[in-house]
């Protein structure tokens, strides 16, 4: 990826005040061989030891029955669920939540550090060995207290403020050891909270219906990964 203005460098440079490399450095690490994972929309590369970036998927390939078209990502956000910018607008979502998040639970929501363009920059969500925590799908099942009171308590502050954060799934939730016997699931994904995102499922602008979908997600995840 080649900057498009060293304005806009200096601009993510002052915004990433956890980075300790310049801008353009993190532009140009934003490459194959950095790449950590990937969603449907976006690439992610970790692009500093404390940084990753998401990078939204310059296409977006479509299946149907006997074939598939690719949409440029932008184009087919906007046209099916009225937003362009994913990461824009999971940034806007993530600075909404923020202030509401008890600090006994802090810990367990992957700071987003920044957005530009189609660039978001989110604090890697790492173990005390210095690893980077691995998701829940690489599990078969988690035997720790620990970590399922604190989904529980995700699951009731969710509730209790009213963020219906739908993409509470296991692909989107890391597994951060503390200690050798302590850990802790870590959110790291906020584009999806509320109807707005479900446009095929308007019921969901109805409070209670939208509690039971949370309540549904979380007591999928018991099912599936708790020992």
């Amino acid at each position: 990826m080649k900057p498009r203005s060293l304005e806009k460098h200096i601009f993510i440079y002052k915004l990433l005040s956890s980075s300790v490399i310049n801008a353009l450095q993190l532009i140009q690490n934003i490459r194959e061989e950095n790449k950590i994972g990937e969603g449907t929309y976006r690439d992610i590369y970790q692009v500093s030891p404390d940084l990753c970036a998401k990078k939204i998927k310059s296409t977006h390939k479509k299946s149907y029955k006997i074939f598939s078209i690719s949409y440029p990502t932008n184009t087919y956000t906007l046209i099916k669920f009225g937003i362009k910018n994913f990461n824009e607008y999971e940034y806007q979502e993530y600075l909404k939540i923020k202030d509401a998040i008890p600090n006994e639970l802090a810990n367990s929501f992957a700071n987003i550090e920044g957005v530009v363009e189609d660039i978001l920059f989110q604090k890697l969500v790492k173990d005390l060995s210095e690893n980077i925590s691995k998701p829940l799908t690489q599990k078969k099942r988690i035997d720790n207290s620990y970590f399922w009171n604190r989904i529980n308590q995700l699951k009731e502050f969710f509730l209790d403020e009213k963020i219906y954060n739908f993409n509470v799934k296991p692909d989107n939730i890391l597994i951060k050891e503390l200690d050798s016997e302590t850990f802790i699931p870590v959110i790291t994904d906020y584009k999806r909270i509320g109807p707005r995102t479900y446009p095929f499922q308007p019921q969901l602008v109805f409070s209670d219906i939208a509690q039971k979908k949370i309540v549904r997600r979380f007591d999928r995840l018991i099912l599936e990964y708790k020992y």
